[in-house]
């Protein structure tokens, strides 16, 4: 631990101070990515692009992504694929590392709409950030791979990411992580959640950056995390992590992430978390005047600062196996805990009705409570049962914790005394 803590201080100094790099308090990238660069990319494909009576004006944006890539630097290739008896096309460019270049991290982002939309943050948004990322990333020294991707069709059932993600599978591609930037320029006065998710919790103005990912990608997300809140402090975001593939939580699963999931690769998905804000999603008001580009130009640092720093680090943060060992016995009722994945174990013989617990941070006066449903119920408040199909081998798995708080309790469960979740569990009471 102490090891990984060195290795991050260093690395963090090293993109603070080497030239052409910074964050929000030095000039360097946040000068390099701009606005009106930005902008740019995003006019220049503002318009419908869908498949069906605009194909002309997809393969047009195509035509723009790949030559924008093409000036970075980038040998761009496209990756033909077909959909209903026609041919569509990935758009696909490649920096090799230096040390494991088999080794990859892909950067994706969807350039299609659904008929009737200019598509300005359903998906130019992120097509500029993918655009101007890449460009900054072509002038770093790299240890792993990074494979940027403007994915054809994802409106029509992700069916470009899908191709891809399969193609990689079956070539046996070693996909370190993907990052899928979906809807990134909107930011508003109101902020919805989907029902799964207490917004109590959460900020009621939408004026965050939400990433999510699944379990096999926690450690995928705690880099990415480090990362903003050390390079983008000013820029607000919220992380989640959702149990198994987030079957069941659609809105989780709505971009280019999720066939990577299914394929069982490391993945996260970048947001603005789109209808849940945005009054525009699908409609032909998604234009860009509507766009609050110095919120996508933070976002583009923070991706930018991710990309480098998971490509330097790529062998420490491949996904390890889960061992039943980190679970560790807590009270008197047999409970035991895994701290990374907000797993709770119990033995059969455990009654369980409604427990509550509250706890304090030495540094917060906010209170957590948790509720525990009734053995067999699939979904209540706080957690949802998998693999119920043992009886006393079920797993409840967090979706929906207090935010930082729970995520700092659940980050310093082996290294701090006061209200670690083993401290916390072993004050459970009946009630």
């Amino acid at each position: 631990m102490r090891f990984r803590t060195i290795r991050f201080l260093f690395l963090f100094l090293y993109l603070l101070f080497s030239p052409g790099t910074g964050d929000e308090r030095t000039p360097g990238i946040m000068d390099r990515i701009t606005v009106d660069s930005l902008r740019h990319h995003v006019q220049s494909i503002h318009f419908d692009r869908n498949p069906s009576d605009r194909a002309e004006a997809m393969e047009e944006a195509a035509r723009y992504i790949f030559q924008e890539l093409q000036k970075a630097g980038f040998a761009v290739w496209k990756e033909p694929f077909q959909w209903e008896g026609r041919w569509f096309n990935n758009i696909v460019a490649e920096k090799k590392g230096h040390a494991s270049p088999d080794h990859l991290l892909i950067l994706g982002a969807h350039y299609d709409t659904v008929p009737g939309s200019p598509g300005a943050d359903d998906n130019a948004s992120a097509v500029a950030v993918l655009l101007e990322v890449a460009k900054q990333v072509q002038g770093a020294a790299l240890s792993s791979s990074v494979r940027f991707v403007a994915f054809a069709l994802e409106e029509y059932g992700y069916v470009g990411s899908t191709y891809h993600a399969k193609r990689a599978r079956d070539r046996a591609e070693k996909i370190d992580g993907m990052i899928s930037l979906e809807m990134l320029g909107f930011t508003g006065p109101r902020q919805k959640y989907p029902p799964y998710i207490n917004p109590k919790y959460y900020p009621n103005v939408g004026d965050f950056i939400g990433i999510v990912s699944n379990e096999r990608s926690k450690g995928l997300l705690e880099e990415v995390r480090r990362v903003f809140e050390a390079f983008v402090p000013k820029l607000p975001a919220e992380f989640i992590v959702v149990p198994g593939n987030g079957e069941g939580l659609e809105e989780v699963r709505l971009s280019d992430h999720s066939p990577f999931w299914d394929q069982g690769y490391p993945a996260l998905l970048v947001t603005d978390t789109a209808f849940l804000r945005n009054p525009n999603y699908h409609l032909p008001t998604d234009t860009l005047e509507t766009l609050d580009f110095e919120f996508m130009r933070k976002v583009a640092v923070g991706i930018y600062s991710s990309v480098v720093s998971l490509s330097r680090e790529a062998s420490s943060q491949r996904p390890r196996p889960r061992s039943a060992k980190r679970c560790f016995r807590v009270g008197h009722r047999g409970w035991s805990v895994d701290p990374e994945l907000f797993t709770l174990h119990f033995p059969k013989s455990t009654s369980l009705r409604q427990f509550r617990h509250t706890c304090f941070l030495s540094n917060s006066s906010e209170k957590i409570s948790i509720s525990l449903p009734q053995l067999g119920q699939s979904q209540r408040n706080d957690f949802r049962f998998l693999n119920c199909s043992k009886p006393g081998q079920c797993c409840g798995v967090l979706i929906r914790p207090p935010s930082k708080i729970a995520e700092r309790t659940a980050h310093s469960a082996k290294r701090k005394k006061e209200c670690t979740i083993s401290n916390i569990l072993s004050q459970i009471r009946l009630t």
